[in-house]
């Protein structure tokens, strides 16, 4: 079987050449016709593996010999080495070799998403449906590649999913080494526990995830019933919303502005010498913006000069994986379009911006043009506020609002000025319960008890 000079792929195995139990079955074996090379080859069933001819030649290094062969696996052609110290026991290792040998995983070029951001391991897999011997790994990675190509799909909203994939199902290989036909109710219900317990907010988002990728396994017909939805609900755990008082947010722009002006920042510069947290609090504070929505104003989007400044949200910043700090042609929800009058506090905190910034891109920038990050403005709010207010974050400006006008007015007019989709929203998560004091509805009572029904 040793042999040296050219190496061809033979089309069978001779019959001098002991067989493997991977090869391709003695009814399909012959010999290479002399002329007319090369001929039509059967077909390859699924899983038939076939071999040419193995030659050895000695090592490069001068110590030992290696085996060579190549391997048809039916879509590509391998080449195949074993090593040894004398060229039978090279020959003889790589028959072995060949007895387990599985094609290597095919390596892919550098994926990208609609938007042009990259896509990493999440969405690297082979299989095109998923089946009784898909693995719920496999089946999460198929439903990512599908959701990172689905240019309907906000980019916000693609990097999320493969976010939540990474830090919960794909990080844990126990459970994704799970047959997904033999993943059970309870067996998902003690994964999302196990998430509960080392990260409470990732859980819902897992079993989000879940639900979703076990719908698209079931679409594709082996499997006959989305388990996840007999599994518990993750409860959201209603947090205490903390707003500011009026009082409170006046004294966190003193202790803002006291910040700024205590000490020089690095290399002797000015702290914020263009206002830019200044202005970021105030408009935050005049709009009740989401931080990203705030930050991703562009300079077409506000309209100083009439009768009634406006500010109007077209879109929103996010921060992609890979992708840096870009700009989102859509807000974060649909509700979240919309176009607000803007009082004397925030007009001349935009006002300040442009004329110091001069930038076409950003209402808010950095020195050198860029987008600014939520995280810089969140780090100088730890770093200013006082010890009884070390609750503000950019997010407290958004409750702050919505309190402050359902105390003056009513929830619509808060749902309606943070973009909500409903009131039950505005009213559960942004709006700061009053301590309830004396219910006085005597005289309503007392109206009602006065005309008694008739009848």
């Amino acid at each position: 079987m040793a042999g040296s000079g050219n190496r061809v792929l033979a089309p069978t195995l001779s019959v001098s050449e002991p067989s493997c139990a991977s090869v391709v079955p003695s009814s399909t074996r012959g010999s290479r016709p002399e002329k007319g090379w090369p001929v039509a080859r059967p077909a390859l069933g699924v899983g038939v593996i076939r071999h040419g001819q193995i030659s050895t030649a000695g090592h490069k290094s001068g110590v030992g010999f290696v085996a060579r062969c190549r391997v048809n696996d039916g879509t590509k052609v391998h080449s195949v080495t074993a090593h040894g110290l004398s060229a039978a026991e090279a020959t003889e290792a790589l028959l072995t070799k060949l007895e387990s040998w599985t094609p290597p995983k095919r390596k892919r070029a550098a994926a990208v998403g609609p938007d042009g951001e990259p896509l990493g391991a999440e969405v690297d897999t082979d299989i095109e449906r998923v089946g009784v011997d898909t693995t719920l790994g496999d089946a999460v990675r198929l439903w990512l590649a599908e959701v990172s190509a689905d240019p309907e799909l906000r980019l916000q909203t693609r990097d999320y999913w493969r976010r939540v994939a990474r830090q919960t199902v794909l990080k844990d290989e126990t459970f994704s080494a799970k047959l997904v036909s033999r993943l059970t109710a309870g067996d998902a219900a003690r994964f999302i526990a196990r998430v509960k317990r080392t990260t409470p907010g990732q859980a819902r988002k897992a079993r989000s995830m879940l639900k979703l990728v076990m719908a698209m396994a079931v679409l594709d017909g082996d499997i006959p019933h989305n388990v996840i939805l007999d599994t518990p609900r993750v409860s959201r755990g209603k947090k205490k919303v903390q707003a500011l008082t009026h009082e409170e947010f006046h004294e966190f722009r003193a202790a803002l502005r006291a910040w700024r002006e205590a000490s020089i920042g690095r290399g002797g510069s000015p702290r914020d010498p263009s206002f830019l947290v200044t202005d970021v609090t105030e408009a935050l504070a005049a709009t009740g913006l989401r931080i990203n929505e705030l930050l991703g104003l562009r300079p077409q989007d506000l309209d100083l000069d009439g009768d009634k400044p406006t500010a109007t949200v077209r879109g929103t910043l996010v921060s992609v994986t890979g992708h840096g700090i870009t700009w989102q042609e859509a807000p974060k929800t649909e509700s979240g379009a919309r176009c607000l009058t803007l009082p004397a506090l925030g007009v001349a905190a935009f006002r300040r911006q442009l004329e110091l910034n001069s930038s076409d891109d950003f209402v808010f920038t950095t020195s050198t043009g860029a987008p600014v990050s939520e995280h810089n403005i969140t780090r100088v709010f730890r770093a200013a506020r006082p010890a009884a207010l070390n609750f503000v974050t950019p997010h407290t400006f958004r409750r702050s609002v919505a309190t402050w006008l359902k105390a003056a007015d009513a929830t619509a007019a808060a749902t309606a000025q943070l973009g909500h989709s409903s009131e039950a929203v505005t009213e559960e998560f942004y709006i700061q319960q009053q301590t309830r004091g004396t219910v006085d509805n005597s005289v309503l009572l007392q109206s009602i008890l006065e005309h008694p029904r008739q009848g």
